[in-house]
């Protein structure tokens, strides 16, 4: 916004004196003369200029919002870290491939109620990880509970089973050789022993001897 120069003109007015001198003559047939002087006095035109600084607001500028961009990410050396919740697309030399979606993990429940079920023993917790695989490609795939692995922040890697996970492993866990179809899914769990702090869940390139290529965490 911009505020404009005012001028402001303040005009006194014009005041008027009139002095009138009056004389009488002492002659019986001489008529009063009256002399009237007549002094007009204007007072000066006083002019006062107000002159007020311009001040220019500064105009905002609409932030600049990104959006965040959900997405994979692919490390110089290949690996691919992720979190969880992300998918990961996945194809093989024999031309398959998968989608694989990796939940948020939860604390997960004994199976043995009535007995009870043990401790962990080398984290400190038990807890299951949703997991989603769609096949995408056109021939039938095959994933299992070896291709995945938990490791700890201090560089400890678990497998399904290990410790007392086993306990708390539901029915419709991955199974170490499940079948998916062209077109098909399957919606299954992982079950670890965790430790407090952070984790990351490791897929392998191949079951129990692979390589790993990417890590939710």
């Amino acid at each position: 916004m911009r505020v404009s120069k005012l001028t402001k003109t303040m005009t006194a007015l014009t005041g008027v004196l009139v002095l009138t001198l009056t004389g009488c003559a002492s002659s019986s047939d001489t008529e009063a003369v009256a002399e009237t002087e007549t002094s007009e006095v204007t007072d000066p035109v006083v002019e006062e200029t107000i002159t007020e600084e311009v001040v220019e607001e500064p105009i905002a500028e609409d932030p600049v919002v990104e959006e965040p961009v959900e997405e994979e990410t692919e490390t110089e050396t290949g690996f691919f870290e992720l979190k969880f919740g992300d998918a990961l697309e996945t194809s093989s030399e024999d031309g398959t491939s998968s989608t694989i979606t990796i939940g948020s993990p939860t604390k997960a429940k004994c199976q043995y109620s009535s007995i009870g079920c043990d401790k962990p023993e080398i984290g400190d917790r038990v807890i299951q990880i949703p997991i989603l695989i769609q096949n995408t490609g056109e021939g039938a795939v095959e994933w299992g509970r070896s291709y995945f692995i938990l490791e700890y922040a201090d560089g400890t890697q678990v497998e399904m089973g290990d410790g007392a996970a086993r306990d708390y492993t539901p029915d419709n866990a991955l199974g170490y050789d499940n079948k998916i179809r062209v077109g098909g899914q399957l919606k299954s769990v992982l079950v670890f022993e965790a430790p407090e702090g952070p984790f990351s869940l490791l897929i392998l390139t191949n079951a129990y001897d692979g390589e790993p290529f990417a890590a939710w965490s």
